[in-house]
């Protein structure tokens, strides 16, 4: 079986070295993420549930993170999609995420965590400002 490899850009934000890319959810937007190999799930704030049309249904839980613990909503996602890689029937937490918004001064509308990232081999080059994914 032979894999195929897809290649995003991303950019850099300063001075966190934030990674930023940008993506669909149920096909709306696009929306700013940060990719995030620490976070276990990925997250989406409450305006990219309102614009995907989930913001019914879900399971109430805490989401624990640098800031503290946050309210959240585990919600089923039909997809993801980072330029082409599109990433079906996803979980992700519906969390404010305010306090990470407005500090880096960026319209944030969500985390990519390691439920997405680990279905996929992940190169990322900083040089030529792109991610890899083989999967």
């Amino acid at each position: 079986m032979q894999s195929s490899s897809i290649e995003i850009p991303f950019r850099v934000l300063k001075p966190d070295h934030l990674i930023i890319i940008r993506g669909l959810v149920n096909e709306e937007g696009p929306f700013n993420f940060i990719l995030d190999t620490g976070a276990s799930m990925t997250v989406i704030t409450p305006a990219v549930a309102r614009a995907a049309g989930i913001m019914k249904g879900g399971r109430k839980a805490k989401a624990i993170g640098a800031k503290g613990s946050l309210d959240a909503k585990i919600v089923r996602l039909k997809s993801i999609r980072l330029g082409s890689l599109d990433t079906k029937s996803i979980s992700a937490a519906i969390v404010n995420l305010a306090t990470l918004s407005e500090p880096i001064k960026l319209d944030l509308g969500g985390i990519i965590g390691y439920n997405l990232l680990c279905r996929y081999r992940i190169t990322i080059d900083y040089r030529t400002r792109t991610i890899s994914f083989e999967g």
